[in-house]
């Protein structure tokens, strides 16, 4: 065993030995809910200091362990990541997007590639939506509008805003895609409201 490897082992079980890795394990499980994360799954208990609970099944009194207790006691943190429902976004604020759109938020359409920009919401309550789209400008623009990866509408614009039924939406986190079938638009807003 060489000397930079005992040190670095020293240092593990220093870390997985100090008080705030209770903290720092609870933070990070609260922080993968509060961004949407699914079932959390914890699955070696037992082994070396860096991947397990604890070192020995007879000691269930570590740092580790007292953080799956303290997560066990208490609710599940709440979501917050996303746009609360009803509410906005700013055009430019999108998540994700392909990387055709440009700095100044215009969406081109350019033959087959699909210039596209995706926006988070989250709802609390499952209601029907109706996505909003307003226009810092447009130039015979076609727009096309999904609500979790499904089609709600084609409309074509010069400018101005409009409205997509989405129809029923559940509770969670759910992308609204705003797309450039044809022509160019620069978006303002994006926006959903229930009915």
């Amino acid at each position: 065993m060489s000397q930079q490897w005992a040190q670095t082992q020293a240092i593990v079980e220093a870390a997985v030995l100090d008080s705030r890795m209770t903290t720092a394990i609870v933070n990070m499980h609260n922080a993968w809910s509060n961004n949407g994360g699914d079932l959390l799954v914890y699955y070696r208990s037992a082994g070396d200091a860096q991947w397990s609970f604890t070192q020995d099944v007879y000691n269930l009194a570590t740092k580790k362990l007292g953080a799956i207790d303290a997560l066990n006691a208490t609710a599940r943190a709440p979501l917050t990541f996303g746009t609360a429902v009803p509410g906005s976004m700013a055009g430019s604020a999108w998540d994700v997007c392909s990387s055709w759109v440009s700095a100044s938020n215009n969406y081109t359409a350019d033959g087959s590639n699909f210039i596209w920009g995706s926006y988070t919401f989250r709802s609390t309550t499952a209601a029907s939506w109706t996505v909003n789209i307003s226009f810092a400008s447009a130039s015979n623009a076609s727009v096309a509008v999904y609500v979790d990866g499904n089609l709600v509408g084609t409309k074509t614009t010069t400018g101005g805003a409009l409205a997509f039924a989405a129809g029923p939406i559940g509770t969670g986190l759910h992308g609204v895609i705003v797309r450039a079938a044809a022509g160019s638009f620069a978006l303002d807003k994006v926006s959903v409201a229930t009915n």
